[in-house]
């Protein structure tokens, strides 16, 4: 049986190791995004981040579709690494993502449907009109 300081310091090593774990797929993913991304790639990117506003609406519909901030903010931090992306934009970017996440909570929340006399498969348009 483990020790109190023994569990601490087993606990602290694992906590240690997946962040270094983590911190070093980032990279990787980095590195092959800069070797991969091409001409197409970058152009879409600054256009669809050209200014922060337009970073804030690319941010809130990728997250809105893909229902993960944390895959959105983790693809932004690679492409700022990879120098692709400029870090102000990315600001954006993430700002969206935290949008993006509460409008699809919110979109799948039973509350919202509670009273509404929709089929499932017209949830949304209700919800907007």
């Amino acid at each position: 049986m483990l020790s109190s300081s023994q569990s601490i310091l087993s606990i602290g090593l694992l906590a240690a190791s997946g962040l270094v774990l983590f911190l070093y797929a980032v990279s990787r993913l980095a590195l092959a995004l800069r070797h991969m991304a091409g001409d197409r790639t970058k152009e879409l990117l600054h256009r669809f981040t050209r200014s922060v506003p337009a970073a804030i609406v690319a941010g809130t519909v990728v997250t809105t579709l893909l229902d993960s901030s944390s895959v959105v903010i983790i693809l932004v931090i690679t492409q700022v690494s990879a120098g692709e992306l400029p870090f102000r934009n990315s600001l954006g970017v993430v700002l969206g993502a935290n949008i993006g996440t509460t409008i699809s909570s919110q979109l799948s929340s039973p509350s919202i449907w509670a009273n509404t006399r929709c089929w499932p498969c017209c949830r949304a348009c209700c919800c907007f009109s």
